[in-house]
């Protein structure tokens, strides 16, 4: 197993970022994190693809430290024409984890991360993040 602190997991086979508040590991904490921080009316969306060559399992840590009710954190999952939502428009302080999440062997998974912004405000550290992701 290996964590997503050294981006040598070879299941995941790419980290892709459609827009320039692309997610980026913060150097200080190993966080993943977005980056549109006191920016209104953004998103910053990073896509994980993972292929797990064996039957595997995906875990981490998330969190959020935002305006509560506005500036929301959402990650799901893709495999095909299935999303799962794994994180549904979080807000405030929060921490959590998803634990075990089943992935199939040869299959193509896209974890999709998105921090999205409203028009106004800011408050915490204004940031989505995951950390600890350990596919076994």
């Amino acid at each position: 197993s290996k964590s997503i602190n050294t981006i040598n997991e070879e299941r995941i086979i790419n980290i892709s970022t459609n827009d320039k508040y692309s997610w980026q590991i913060n150097p200080n904490n190993n966080y993943l994190s977005s980056t549109n921080k006191e920016v209104d009316n953004t998103s910053s969306i990073t896509t994980i693809t993972i292929k797990p060559t064996t039957n595997a399992t995906l875990s981490f840590d998330y969190g959020v430290s935002s305006e509560a009710n506005y500036d929301k954190l959402t990650i799901v999952i893709k495999n095909g024409e299935t999303t799962n939502t794994l994180v549904n428009s979080i807000s405030g302080t929060k921490e959590d984890k998803i634990d075990n999440y089943s992935l199939t062997a040869g299959e193509t998974y896209n974890l999709i991360l998105n921090y999205k912004k409203d028009n106004k405000g800011s408050f915490g550290k204004d940031i989505g993040y995951i950390k600890n992701m350990i596919i076994k």
